[in-house]
């Protein structure tokens, strides 16, 4: 750029035509003269390509006949070698011969590996392309550690790599991509091993966050996966066939945090039910649903266009709800509170929820369906009213005749339990 525009300064349009004709050209023989040395290096170039090649396999060996040197002492035996005369020009006392027994190379060899791991864990565990292999290795490496006493001057690195790994754990909760089984296997590993390198406040913000990743992920297939002899809804029947995912979920501890989780949901679509119940006493808040779509956009002089898939569902959804006697939007959402809440009931019973418990939410839902049965009684029309309204008064009192009768269906289900 910077050539370019002095030339349009300082010269003519045929000017800066010729300039461009005089660099083409250059450029041209440029070319030329590089494809006539490439051709005739050409075999100097891969000869010197696999003399680079070769360096490299050499430097690989080298460095792995190192490594086996330093810390195979089964094969080299270094540890018999004479000591080499310590010299030395100030007054400094040399090592201790028994630290240097006590930490044998291959414990060091385990303790690095396991640093690594843990690294590359935190750093590429989200991004990678492989992300079995890092989680595998940051296993196997656990598992090696385990093996070896550490030593007291490695343990604070330990307990830091370990808090490392516990913070990355609870602050990557909803990015990492685990399966079931690997979600598992690190809840155990953070339980069950190195219980005194794990910080207690970090273990219970994990414990917590994974089983409430889990549950909300589909927690009506955790509770029908207890049975063994069904397939597994939600994750791989591979995976729930895992000894180590059957031991997790048919233990004391899921089955603890699940009915606390779902007790906990269950009050909260109670309290839902509450504010609804109470926005039927204003009326004039209430939102009709619009069975007939006299808004619809698809009228064009008359017209009605054929249905899309979409708006024909809507058109079923809506009729289905009138039969029900759920003309409004509340009753329709007391309608889609209350059924779930059913539902979970039952499979919170299936998972051996104590007997207290139960009977305590299922009489709570029951209270609350009564009392939306006396308060769908009381706004059946009277006989008594003017009979210009006779037409409203039926539909009105036929749709809330079958929004009273499937309360009392719902009642009726619950006290069957």
């Amino acid at each position: 750029m910077d050539e370019v525009l002095p030339l349009f300064r300082d010269s003519h349009i045929p000017q800066i035509k010729d300039y461009q004709l005089e660099l083409q050209n250059d450029l041209t023989k440029t070319n030329e003269a590089f494809q006539k040395n490439l051709l005739k290096n050409y075999n100097k170039i891969l000869s010197l390509t696999d003399s680079v090649n070769d360096l490299s396999l050499n430097l690989k060996n080298v460095d792995q006949d190192f490594k086996s040197l330093c810390f195979n002492d089964e094969k080299f035996q270094l540890n018999k070698l004479a000591p080499l005369p310590y010299q030395t020009t100030t007054h400094i006392s040399p090592p201790r011969d028994e630290e240097k027994v006590s930490i044998p190379s291959q414990n060091i060899l385990v303790i690095s590996n396991w640093t690594i791991s843990i690294n590359n864990f935190c750093n590429r565990i989200v991004t990678s392309t492989t992300p079995s292999r890092i989680f595998d290795e940051l296993l196997l490496n656990f598992h090696e550690l385990s093996l070896i006493p550490v030593p007291s001057k490695f343990e604070a690195l330990v307990k830091d790599k370990c808090c490392r790994l516990q913070k990355f754990l609870v602050d990557s909760m909803k990015t990492l991509n685990l399966t079931l089984l690997q979600w598992v296997k690190l809840y155990n590993l953070l339980n069950t091993e190195f219980s005194s390198k794990w910080d207690d406040d970090l273990l219970s913000i994990f414990n917590e966050s994974l089983f409430e990743t889990l549950f909300n992920d589909n927690v009506q297939a955790l509770l029908i996966s207890s049975a063994n002899s069904k397939d597994h809804q939600y994750y791989s029947n591979q995976q729930y066939k895992d000894a180590i995912v059957v031991d997790f979920v048919n233990s004391s501890t899921f089955r603890d945090h699940l009915i606390r989780r779902t007790v906990k949901e269950i009050n909260t679509h109670l309290d839902t039910l509450s504010t609804l119940r109470a926005k039927l006493k204003e009326p004039e808040t209430l939102h009709q649903l619009d069975i007939f779509h006299d808004n619809d956009t698809n009228l064009n002089d008359g017209t009605v266009s054929p249905l899309d898939d979409d708006a024909l569902k809507q058109y079923i959804d809506t009729a289905v709800f009138y039969s029900k006697g759920l003309t409004n939007d509340t009753t329709l959402q007391i309608y889609q509170t209350v059924q779930p809440t059913i539902e979970i009931l039952q499979n919170l019973e299936l998972y051996k929820c104590p007997q207290e418990t139960l009977t305590d939410l299922r009489n709570k839902l029951i209270t609350q369906l009564q009392e939306f049965k006396t308060q769908i009684s009381s706004r059946l029309p009277s006989p008594l009213e003017n009979s210009t309204s006779v037409v409203d008064d039926f539909i009105t009192s036929y749709n809330n005749h079958n929004l009273l009768q499937l309360v009392i269906d719902q009642i009726t289900q619950l006290r069957q339990q």
